[in-house]
């Protein structure tokens, strides 16, 4: 029997990689010709053991494809409990299909236990590095049919930092992925090196660190990071050496897909990195376009599906964050219906997919339809259900916090936008510490709203812009004028190093505020020509609202007819800002007072009834010199 044994085993060890490969296919083709209705095993209760778990082929067939499903749409797998079953069957009836454990883990951090994953994929990774013995001369050295296997020593500390990064824990991920690193390189892994070094930037992007820090000090786009953006493959020959780049695939083709979908990772890691810099230019960029497309062959696993899932999230967060709302809008719907395109059981239910059509609610707040961005939120909600998908469900509850908040604080309810504010403190820090001083402003706390975002810390540049400007509107709303200015002209140098498409026109049209409330009407007009068209097209309605209050009251104040601009008002306050139509029919009245500059009491009565209407149902007052 020893003979035999050694014999084979000696044969498995001149084997090759693709030899051993189809005996695999052919073993499993030979088991899976039995009766699907064939009951062989009992559980450890005595119950029925199905017939996919009763071998240890299908079982890990079987508990693969949850894995997968898991990871891309859980919504059609099982309950926990049910998971937490099979893993303990199978691992009583086939010790040997480790697989479970990390099945057994996606579900422990659905369930946002962290620490029972972390154990379950320790026990994986300790139960992994035995290997059975291919080397002929060395068994027949030892006898031993088995050897370890450092691979989890590259690869466990990615898997367990990627769990401490979705928890918070920055530090422990980063101790990880440094280990991680290490032993990439002693080894000279290039898929673990690579995986490792794209999860060690995003810990560093997300934690504010030093971000991809170039060593020669020079900020322009064609000098990036040689750590992750490395020469792109251009086919499987290109792997060094023409061997095998890591142990974690089945053949070298896979090899090539995945080192593709990791340079992918690293070119989207220092586009979000010129992105928080405000230094990414809304332009053809090769970079860019190699890491949102991903272009591969057979793409058995999805991988480019996921790499664009992260492309459309990344383009449309950055459409948002330079006004181009109508761009992002659409650009998320593109998404939205060619993931819908598919059947049920092969939708996309990620974070990244989710974040695009988050992104997409916020367009639509951006553009007042607060009905349709509610609708698509709560289809949402469903769709990425807090039970299982808690990670996208937060960026849906952060979304409804901030959407609301600015809909009731516009309609004058300080009540409920002190609840918005609340429900936002448990997802965003300084956006909660944002519409705070702005709430405290507007009940006429604005010593401390001053002191709230004076004291905010920050590394982004965009978020240093906001304080800025954001100072200078409550300066401005106490009349302080010199102090706003101060505050202007900073934002005014901080946006200067950026490519912010509608920042600069956005600080011109509170500057321009400002002056016309000191009474320098001239200055005001010059400020407004150099923002109207931007905001004309590339704003919110609340600033296109607040551009042509401005613009009216410089010409009332003038003694010209701001009819036109109070219309423009009128149309874009109509059932979204109720007080700013308030706001635009005083003025109408003060336009058609005896003393204004078109008197007509036919007017003014008809504008002073509708104001009264408008009073009853918000009594607040406007305090748009805040926004």
């Amino acid at each position: 029997m020893y003979r035999w044994l050694k014999r084979i085993l000696g044969q498995f060890a001149k084997t090759s990689t693709i030899d051993k490969w189809n005996l695999n296919k052919a073993m499993k083709r030979w088991i899976l010709r039995g009766d699907v209705n064939d009951f062989s095993y009992k559980s450890p209760l005595y119950s029925p053991v199905s017939y996919m778990l009763n071998c240890s082929l299908r079982s890990r067939w079987f508990v693969n494809d949850m894995i997968y499903k898991m990871t891309k749409n859980p919504i059609m797998t099982y309950d926990s409990e049910i998971i937490y079953l099979i893993h303990a069957t199978v691992q009583y009836l086939h010790p040997d299909v480790f697989e479970a454990y990390i099945m057994e883990a996606i579900s422990q951090i659905q369930d946002r236990d962290a620490h029972t994953g972390i154990i379950c994929l320790k026990k994986f990774f300790d139960l992994s590095m035995f290997e059975l013995n291919e080397d002929i001369a060395h068994f027949s050295r030892t006898h031993r049919m088995g050897v370890p296997t450092h691979t989890p020593m590259m690869y466990a500390p990615i898997i367990q930092a990627r769990v401490h990064r979705w928890f918070g824990d920055l530090r422990t991920a980063r101790i990880l992925l440094t280990e991680s690193l290490q032993q990439a390189q002693i080894r000279c892994d290039e898929i673990a090196h690579q995986m490792a070094n794209v999860e060690l930037h995003t810990v560093d992007y997300i934690g504010g660190g030093c971000l991809l820090e170039d060593k020669t000090v020079r900020n322009i786009e064609e000098v990036n990071d040689r750590r992750i953006v490395r020469k792109a493959l251009k086919h499987i020959n290109d792997l060094p050496g023409h061997h095998r780049a890591g142990p974690c695939c089945i053949s070298s083709e896979d090899d090539f897909e995945l080192i593709h979908e990791m340079d992918s990772y690293g070119k989207m890691i220092m586009v979000l990195k010129q992105i928080s810099e405000g230094t990414f230019k809304m332009k053809y960029h090769r970079i860019a376009e190699i890491g949102i497309t991903c272009p591969l062959e057979t793409d058995p696993q999805e991988r480019g599906d996921k790499v664009n899932g992260y492309g459309y999230a990344i383009m449309t967060s950055n459409m948002i964050r330079n006004g181009m709302y109508e761009h992002a809008e659409t650009t998320a719907q593109e998404q939205i219906v060619q993931n819908q395109m598919r059947d049920t059981t092969e939708f996309h239910r990620t974070e990244a997919f989710c974040v695009t059509n988050v992104n997409m609610a916020y367009a639509l707040a951006a553009k007042g339809e607060y009905d349709d961005c509610y609708e698509l939120l709560n289809e949402m909600n469903e769709l990425y259900p807090e039970e299982i998908l808690w990670r996208g469900n937060d960026h849906i509850h952060l979304a409804a916090a901030i959407i609301m908040f600015e809909r009731e604080f516009l309609g004058g309810y300080f009540i409920e936008s002190q609840i918005a504010i609340d429900n936002l403190a448990v997802f965003s820090v300084n956006e909660t510490k944002f519409r705070q001083s702005i709430l405290w402003a507007a009940m006429g706390r604005t010593r401390e709203a001053i002191k709230l975002l004076q004291e905010m810390e920050t590394t982004d540049i965009y978020i240093k812009i906001r304080i800025q400007m954001q100072l200078g509107s409550f300066h401005t709303y106490e009349q302080s004028y010199i102090e706003a200015r101060k505050h202007f002209e900073e934002a005014v140098k901080l946006v200067a190093g950026t490519t912010f498409r509608t920042m600069r026109a956005m600080i011109n049209r509170r500057i321009s505020t400002m002056l016309m409330c000191k009474g320098e009407y001239v200055g005001a007009r010059l400020h407004l020509r150099e923002c109207y068209d931007c905001l004309k097209i590339d704003g919110t309605y609340v600033e296109k609202a607040c551009m042509y209050m401005t613009l009216a009251r410089i010409d009332r104040l003038m003694g010209n007819d701001p009819r036109p601009y109070l219309g423009q008002v009128r149309h874009l306050a109509h059932d979204k800002w109720p007080t700013m139509e308030k706001m635009a029919l005083a003025e109408l009245v003060a336009v058609h007072m005896p003393d204004g500059p078109v008197p007509d009491s036919i007017r003014l009565a008809w504008a002073c009834g509708q104001f009264g209407v408008l009073e009853e149902d918000y009594p607040g007052r406007c305090d748009w010199l805040l926004m």
